[in-house]
């Protein structure tokens, strides 16, 4: 893709869900419903706390990926994992899923450099 054709950076968690519906959509590969479900649940858990990703993309595997800069999250249909990139290191953390917690509280707790002032 030129840079031409390059999507603009999102600008908003409904841009955001757009594009990863976009993205499911247009995978030959085919994603779990638990997955998209999960993204899902971890836009809803986000979008009036943390500020919208700058991308999502659809991961190595039929995981779904969202980026903030120098953090993602991929979403799994039973997990989400956090790297959060520093100089030469990456730090990586695992957070399963339950009934009770859709989204765990300490995998949103851990993205405070993104949360909305006010």
């Amino acid at each position: 893709m030129s840079d031409e054709e390059q999507e603009p950076v999102l600008t908003s968690w409904e841009a955001a869900q757009a594009k990863m519906r976009r993205v499911v959509a247009a995978s030959s590969d085919p994603f779990d419903l638990a997955t998209v479900r999960n993204a899902e649940y971890l836009f809803t858990a986000c979008r009036d706390r943390i500020q919208a990703p700058v991308e999502v993309e659809k991961g190595y595997w039929s995981t779904i990926c969202v980026w903030w800069e120098g953090i993602e999250v991929e979403v799994f249909d039973d997990r989400y994992e956090l790297y959060v990139f520093r100089d030469r290191a990456t730090d990586i953390e695992y957070f399963a899923m339950s009934s009770e917690e859709p989204v765990p509280e300490k995998l949103v707790e851990r993205l405070p450099c993104l949360k909305i002032e006010g």
